[in-house]
């Protein structure tokens, strides 16, 4: 088994000759692999090299032609402890692999134990049965598709490891293997490999390459052939001997007029880190040209290098370090030779010493990393795709001749797309929204909140989700016990089919790898982890900023589907004003972006059967559950600080503005004579409010994350105690929260709220004049809807202020995810509740 070393090497048989099998052991090699595909090899031949390598210690695999049991079944038969299938692109070839060549359950081989698997019959059947499941089973990769499936491929129950077959996968898409564009898919593929732990088989020409392979995570490495061995040493040894005769004759060694670096240069795309060493020490420009000189293993070159920059910056346990994102560079003339053109990575550090930047050439402009300190140096590791050094690392020197940098570019208002909320009107001025002068306060890095860095009270508020997504669910309910009867199924007529296409395009437009991650069972408990903060732990589902932006794009779409345009508008606006506080404070550009969101699929959007998604990210936190022709969109967090956007590419971009208002409107229509009955605080400042309601993270709203068995008594002034005008008022109000699902959901929804009027509460907390700051909710036995205005967080406002909102939507007495709906339906269709259904394990 690979499993039994940590590095093993090999070589592939072809020549029908047994005495070859026993010099390969004899050269201390760790297994061979007769090829049946390619080799002149007959099944006898194989029988007898089968049986020498077992005997001298060494390793038989066969490599067959096929997948099929009579491909798979002679080899197994005659003792081969591994077998290579050729040609898996998909997880339905790699299964069929798995069907021939493992005994059931697992597979259907074949028994017969009177082969050499069998001890020549001497063995017992639960003996013989055993080392079926020691036999290695590689899936071998050799096309683009099987590259893309490489995750899924080797994550099949049964395979043990895929083998990257590089001169397959030349000759199928007619690139050289050392082409940049299929250096980046191998190296994609070794990536998804690397972080699944799954094993990596491959091919190398020499011991160097070999070597290369093993330190970018390969467990096997086939050294050439036997064909290739014995061609090299031969021509090796016969170059040695007329050099040799040549310098004893006294004549001149010919010059070679291959350049001596060219073997370095072919590893230049994928193992060199750079280190830029500007001579003032200044920071990069976004742009400039310079002559430069690149030092690859002592041997010295010298061309002009062209570098397009994109600012970034961020903050990790330790000094302050940026990120910069280089999108281009060019060695536009190394002697002779081009080289091609380099995405990468570089990493600007201030820890004390003179500033330094190192270049990773991970060819991914948008990567999920982390930082780790190496030798006093803080260093980008790349989760996805991770350096090789070669054995002196390499240096490219630039002269400090930057151009001036330039400004950001304004968003025109003919480039505004579907989705945004544009108003240039009377933008507030910049000094409105106070600025922290220190930097970094919070532990954040790349979208993640390290708690442990925290207080005590801060870090156990903000894990409230964490902490109780897997309690047995209840709902929100006046005293603990949901009333029943409340909500029920009921068919509109129309099913979701638009909502359903879009998932499905969804999901079509994925890797088979990334679907493993994008789409989770219905019943998962996972639906229940979200927070309105910074994730504190590693989210579910797909981050939409990791995306290309074709699958993006189809994400947005599943969204767009589900809601009315007046919803994904606010939801796109929400998201761009993220993104425009990331430019506004500038501590966490890496965090506080458009797309840093996580987006979920749970159940099959086709099947017939309850289905739906969540995303979740800083401020935005959507439940979509679809139940036959019913949405249920619930709970759903949508805030933004600050509400609108004032400089950068986002600028007019607004949101929540009708939720101030109308909010205000209805406040203002009530009389001071009903105040007693409504009004609980005259300010939300700190000191004119109970502890519990005073803090930064929650301020007043009590229906955040981790509060799904939430018991809130009704508190307030009741509906019918209102006048009509204030009634319309009311419902107004819920219409524009309502109103994000489309039209139909949306009447349905306010009919059942209408229904239980008599029982909906409201309260309200501060002042309503056009300054100050409140908080107000509305508390139905089917609805339950908050608004709070906040302190700054990323801002610096001590106290709350309107330019920083939360808005909660709840379906309190225990329909927050659909949950009433789908144990009626489960009941109703299958019999009983669905195992372990949503978290209540």
């Amino acid at each position: 088994m690979i499993a039994e070393g940590k590095h093993l090497v090999g070589t592939w048989v072809k020549l029908p000759a047994p005495e070859l099998v026993e010099i390969l052991a004899a050269a201390g090699l760790d297994l061979v692999v007769i090829d049946l595909e390619h080799g002149t090899l007959d099944l006898t031949t194989v029988s007898q090299m089968i049986g020498l390598a077992r005997g001298l210690g060494l390793r038989p695999f066969v490599r067959v032609a096929g997948r099929t049991a009579r491909d798979v079944q002679p080899a197994l038969d005659a003792g081969a402890l591994g077998i290579v299938v050729p040609h898996v692109d998909d997880v339905a070839a790699a299964r069929e692999a798995v069907q021939a060549i493992r005994f059931p359950p697992l597979g259907q081989r074949g028994a017969s134990p009177s082969g050499r698997a069998g001890g020549w019959g001497q063995a017992s059947l639960p003996d013989y049965l055993r080392t079926g499941a020691d036999v290695c089973v590689v899936a071998q990769v050799e096309s683009l598709e099987g590259l893309d499936n490489i995750g899924a491929i080797a994550g099949v129950h049964g395979i043990d490891a895929v083998f990257i077959g590089e001169v397959d996968l030349a000759a199928s898409t007619r690139m050289a293997v050392d082409t940049p564009a299929l250096r980046i898919r191998i190296a994609q593929a070794e990536a998804a490999c690397r972080e699944g732990g799954f094993l990596l088989a491959g091919g190398a020409v020499d011991g160097a390459e070999a070597a290369r392979r093993f330190a970018r995570g390969y467990g096997l490495v086939m050294i050439g052939t036997d064909i290739s061995l014995l061609r090299l040493g031969a021509a090796q040894a016969a170059s040695a001997a007329r050099e040799a005769a040549q310098n004893s004759a006294g004549q001149e060694q010919p010059e070679t007029d291959r350049p001596a670096v060219s073997a370095e240069l072919t590893q230049l795309i994928t193992d060199v880190w750079f280190e830029i060493d500007h001579t003032d020490g200044s920071a990069v420009a976004d742009r400039f040209t310079a002559d430069a000189s690149l030092t690859i293993t002592g041997a010295a070159l010298r061309g002009r290098v062209e570098i397009d920059e994109f600012y970034a910056s961020r903050h990790a346990r330790g000094p302050r370090v940026s990120r910069h994102c280089v999108t281009n560079v060019q060695l536009l003339e190394v002697g002779e030779r081009s080289a091609t053109a380099i995405s990468a990575l570089i990493l600007y550090a201030e820890d004390g010493e003179a500033p330094r930047r190192q270049m990773h050439p991970a060819l991914v402009a948008d990567v999920h990393d982390e930082f780790v300190r190496v030798d006093g140096r803080w260093l980008i590791h790349d989760r996805r795709i991770v350096a090789q050094f070669l054995p002196e690392k390499s240096t490219l020197t630039v002269p400090a001749n930057q151009s001036p940098r330039p400004p950001p570019k304004e968003q025109t208002m003919t480039e505004i797309k579907s989705g945004d909320q544009h108003d240039n009107r009377d933008l507030p001025d910049l000094s409105r929204f106070p600025l922290r002068t220190e930097k970094g306060v919070l532990p954040l890095v790349d979208s993640f909140l390290y708690t442990d860095l925290l207080p005590e009270v801060p870090a156990f508020e903000l894990s409230a989700g964490e902490r109780h997504y897997r309690d047995h669910f209840v709902g929100i309910t006046d005293d603990g016990a949901p009333r029943p009867g409340l909500y029920s199924l009921a068919d509109t007529g129309e099913r979701p089919l638009a909502v359903m296409a879009a998932a499905r395009a969804y999901l079509d437009v994925l890797a088979p790898y990334q679907r493993t991650i994008a789409q989770q069972p219905m019943d998962s408990p996972d639906w229940r982890l979200w927070t309105n903060a910074i994730p504190t732990w590693t989210p579910k589902g797909l981050r939409l900023e990791r995306l290309e932006d074709g699958q993006r794009q189809r994400a947005l779409d599943v969204i767009e589907a589900s809601l009315s345009p007046e919803g994904f508008t606010l939801v796109r606006a929400a998201m761009k004003l993220n993104g425009a506080l990331g430019e506004l404070v500038d501590d966490y550009l890496d965090t506080l972006t458009e797309f840093a969101y996580w987006f979920t699929v749970f159940g099959e959007p086709e099947s017939g059967e309850p289905w739906g998604w969540q995303l979740m990210g800083h401020h935005i936190d959507l439940h979509c559950v679809f139940v036959g022709s019913q949405l249920v969109f619930a709970p759903v967090f949508i805030g933004a600080e600050p509400t609108v956007a004032v400089t950068g590419i986002h600028r007019g971009v607004r949101a929540l503005d009708d939720e101030t208002t109308r909010g205000l409107e209805f406040r203002r229509s009530l009389t001071p004579s009903q105040e007693p009955g409504f009004l609980l605080s005259t300010s939300i400042d700190a000191a004119a409010l109970p502890p519990e309601l005073a803090g930064p993270w929650n301020g007043r709203h009590l229906g955040g994350a981790g509060s799904d068995n939430l018991i809130l008594p009704p508190e307030g002034i009741r509906a019918d105690e209102l006048t009509s005008d204030q009634q319309d008022r009311l419902v107004e109000l819920l219409r524009v929260y309502l109103d994000r699902m489309p039209h139909a959901d949306a009447k349905t929804k306010l009919d059942q709220v209408i229904r239980h009027f008599a029982e909906t509460r409201f309260i309200w907390r501060g002042g309503h004049d056009d300054q100050a700051a409140f908080y107000y909710r509305i508390h139905s036995p089917v609805l339950l809807v908050e608004y709070d205005n906040h302190p700054g967080v990323f801002l610096a406002n001590e106290e709350p202020d309107r330019f920083h909102v939360h808005t909660i939507v709840r379906e309190p007495n225990g329909n927050d995810y659909a949950k009433s709906l789908l144990a009626e339906h489960y009941a109703l269709h299958h019999g009983g509740p669905l195992s372990h259904h949503q978290g209540d394990r």
